[in-house]
């Protein structure tokens, strides 16, 4: 007598068993039916203009359409487990062959005709297509066939407990639903990409082979797993398409193969295959396959899955590269400027006292950074106290062209006169080549000073620092005017008579971009460089796209958050600037309540607002404002415990006599004994993978 737990386990065998069962039924009944209208379809885009012929065809596809429909349908697992108690083996059996047999007689019958017609007109290049869908025809025909014959020893055994043997002996073919796509119609694919299909069914080869060569691919075929990992060791390849069921080695253990040498591992895998069912699909991506595509699948699916995984091939491998042509770069540069900082650092100590243009006496030294020194100084005429900034020339000033740019960014930033900008007094180009730029001096800290003591700011204390950065960020943007390097470091809280003032500072990278001036500024300028930090720098300035003030306001974004929860939202472990490119680029900003669950519903929205990748999704800077300023605060201090990360992102420059500081915009990412850093524009996308 059978126990009720051997019971639950003889019936929990049973809907395995069914399952697979019916997952290899699927893949046979269906797999005929893909080279069908695979076939058919590349016919119908190359055959003359035969009204017989093509209709012809036109009727097979209708047919072999049907045919797949009444597969689907029949072998729905969802309705056949709802049935299973009552669903025999043989009367199941009988209904597939009863149904799928007219439109299957249908296709045979036509395909015999053309096949004539072929022949009596010298269609002759059609002739092998036409026999391979005959073939596929023929053999669901006796697949059918050997279904409504089957039998088991218990007549009243379900269908569900039953596994036929023969639902393996066919071997699969490949189909497409929908025509093909032109090399032409590809035309953004950025190069030819190299393409490995592995299937150990001829027709799937052929049918798939053609379909990629037609998109311009270079495409070799294999018939099996084995074969692919000698086709791998023989030749690199961007993509490989992998079959499943294939016999001596699935495609499964194709790629735990594959993963095994190191030389092999890095070709990534999209798995075809006409096994439907979700625990497949999951063991796939499990076992490191980049995509699943379904038998049949559409051409046009088929081709952007390819494409997306090609993109993202070429992404990496160009980050590879220029990783290492960065690191190369960074070396020379860091020479060359141990060379020149050599003389600056001599000239530099000799310059106090000297007047420049006979105006501007230089007295102390404030402090120095990556662009140059900062001094004290004196107005001759005026006797007023100002702060000058004499360029390194590793700014860019060591040319006759980059005397000229710096004259051109200097007239922007002597246009901004808001209250909360650091007045620019002057700029100019001494009789000696020297170039400098003439400052209000200033008395305070900046903002990077006070994260470090404070560590997390509270919301009231945040927007009550922004709000003045977004006004004058608002004025400039009117005259056309961008900032192109917010930071903590180039806000200043300056401290006047009449309290503090929150001060903009640096507006000498910013970019004119008014006509008169533009011009210009775009014929001197470097090619594809990138000024500013990359933990702050928008994701369009990064693709090298359009850019307008909301670049800024981006940035801003990400001040605005690092002062709310202590850090800034992409810190790679490695990669350094174009590590953090990608993420600008392609990664969603960490949920901001997530990091500091006390900031306001209002304000993290705003902050997530500004920080979307897209800028026409963001608000411009006087929007911004608008919503700050409708923000009710308390202005309750920050929760302990959450301490300031840090991103180095230039050099403090403070005077311990005047208490007067500077910020020298660099471009550091990592720590402050890097060297500035240069990015330059490169075939990073600004969108992400599909």
């Amino acid at each position: 007598m059978t126990s009720g737990k051997d019971a639950d386990n003889q019936i929990t065998g049973a809907s395995q068993t069914g399952s697979v069962f019916l997952s290899h039924l699927r893949h046979e009944l269906r797999t005929p039916l893909n080279a069908i209208l695979g076939y058919s379809e590349m016919l119908l885009e190359d055959v003359p203009e035969d009204k017989e012929l093509i209709g012809g065809l036109q009727e097979i596809q209708s047919s072999g359409k049907h045919l797949l429909a009444l597969v689907n349908n029949i072998l729905d697992p969802e309705k056949i487990e709802a049935n299973r108690a009552t669903l025999k083996l043989e009367s199941f059996g009988a209904r597939i062959s009863s149904e799928l047999r007219t439109p299957l007689d249908s296709i045979i019958d036509r395909i015999k005709s053309l096949l004539e017609m072929a022949g009596a007109n010298d269609y002759t290049d059609f002739i092998p297509d036409l026999g391979k869908i005959q073939t596929a025809a023929n053999n669901l025909l006796s697949f059918i066939e050997e279904i409504d014959k089957l039998s088991v020893k218990d007549a009243s055994s379900t269908f569900i407990e039953t596994a036929h043997p023969s639902a393996t002996t066919l071997a699969g073919k490949m189909e497409v639903t929908t025509s093909p796509m032109s090399r032409n119609a590809l035309s953004y694919m950025e190069e030819v990409g190299s393409l490995l299909v592995v299937d150990d069914n001829e027709m799937n080869r052929d049918i798939l082979s053609r379909y990629l060569k037609r998109a311009g691919y270079d495409v070799e075929a294999v018939a099996g797993g084995r074969e692919a990992i000698f086709k791998l060791r023989e030749r690199r390849f961007d993509l490989v398409l992998l079959d499943i069921m294939m016999p001596e080695m699935s495609g499964f253990e194709a790629l735990e193969r594959l993963k095994r040498e190191e030389t092999l591992r890095g070709a990534p895998v999209i798995f075809i295959s006409a096994l439907d069912d979700t625990s497949g699909k999951v063991r796939a991506f499990k076992s490191g396959g980049v995509d699943y595509i379904t038998k049949p699948f559409h051409a046009e699916e088929v081709l952007a899955r390819v494409e997306n995984q090609l993109k993202i091939s070429r992404l990496q491998r160009a980050l590879e590269r220029q990783n290492q042509e960065l690191i190369k770069a960074n070396e020379e540069l860091t020479e060359a400027q141990k060379r020149t900082d050599l003389v600056f650092t001599a000239l530099a100590e000799v310059l106090p006292g000297t007047v420049l243009d006979g105006k501007y006496r230089i007295e102390e030294k404030i402090g120095s950074g990556g662009f140059g020194v900062v001094y004290h100084g004196m107005h001759v005429v005026l006797n007023r106290a100002v702060a000058i900034k004499v360029f390194h020339p590793m700014a860019g000033n060591d040319s006759p062209e980059g005397l000229e740019r710096f004259r051109l960014e200097g007239v922007s930033a002597s246009r901004i006169t808001h209250p909360n900008a650091v007045a620019v007094l002057d700029s100019g180009i001494s009789s000696a080549g020297i170039a400098y730029i003439v400052m209000e001096l200033l008395s305070g800290h900046t903002l990077t000073q006070e994260l470090e003591e404070k560590g997390v700011l509270s919301a009231a204390r945040s927007v009550e620092i922004i709000k003045p950065v977004c006004q004058v960020l608002t004025e400039a943007h009117k005259s056309g005017v961008i900032h192109r390097d917010i930071k903590p470091d180039n806000i200043f809280l300056h401290r006047a008579r009449e309290g503090e003032v929150v001060k903009l500072l640096d507006f000498g990278v910013a970019k004119m971009i008014e006509a008169s001036v533009t011009r210009a500024l775009q014929a001197l300028t470097v090619s594809g460089r990138i000024f500013g930090t990359p933990a702050y720098i928008a994701p369009e300035r990064f693709s090298n796209q359009p850019y307008d003030g909301r670049a800024d306001v981006y940035s801003l974004g990400i001040v605005l958050y690092q002062m709310l929860c202590g850090r800034v939202p992409f810190q790679p472990t490695d990669g350094g600037a174009y590590a953090l490119a990608v993420m600008h680029l392609t990664q969603e900003v960490p949920p901001l309540c997530e990091m500091n669950p006390d900031v306001p519903p209002e304000l993290e929205t705003i902050v997530s607002d500004m920080l979307k990748k897209e800028p026409d999704e963001r608000p411009f800077a006087a929007e911004v404002l608008d919503r700050l300023s409708g923000l009710s605060l308390d202005d309750t201090p920050a929760k302990a415990g959450m301490p300031q990360e840090t991103v180095s992102t230039g050099n403090i420059i403070a005077s311990p006599t005047l208490e007067s500081k500077e910020i020298e915009s660099t471009q550091e990412i990592a720590s402050p004994k890097d060297s500035p850093l240069i990015l330059q524009n490169s075939e990073i996308s600004s969108r992400k993978p599909e």
